[in-house]
């Protein structure tokens, strides 16, 4: 059976009871999940760009640009291997900001 790991279960709660945005999925057949949490707000904006920053896409079906989606931003992304944090540069293993700290470990993200 798939299941959240512990990280994933935490940080997901937190993330909902501070009413932060999230992407959670599983691809076909595999046996883990992602957890995309955003700290930030969505915004939309090309999915084709030169330049798309790592984020959760949505597009509508009947968009009228089909270029255009929302993005959320994925200022924690946190996988069976554990949790990667972005900062200015890409990614690193330990948060880059308060609001990502808090969501770690459990304070009230602010």
């Amino acid at each position: 059976m798939t299941k959240l790991t512990a990280d994933q279960h935490a940080i997901l709660g937190r993330a909902a009871q501070a009413g932060l945005p999230y992407a959670l999925w599983r691809p076909p057949e595999a046996e883990t999940f992602t957890l995309l949490v955003s700290t930030s707000a969505p915004y939309q904006a090309p999915v084709f760009a030169e330049a798309t920053p790592a984020a959760f896409v949505m597009a509508a079906f009947d968009a009228a640009d089909g270029n255009l989606a929302w993005h959320l931003p994925a200022d924690l992304l946190i996988t069976a291997s554990g949790c990667r944090f972005r900062a200015e540069a890409g990614y690193v293993d330990d948060p880059a900001s308060a609001a990502q700290a808090a969501l770690l470990d459990g304070a009230a993200p602010g």
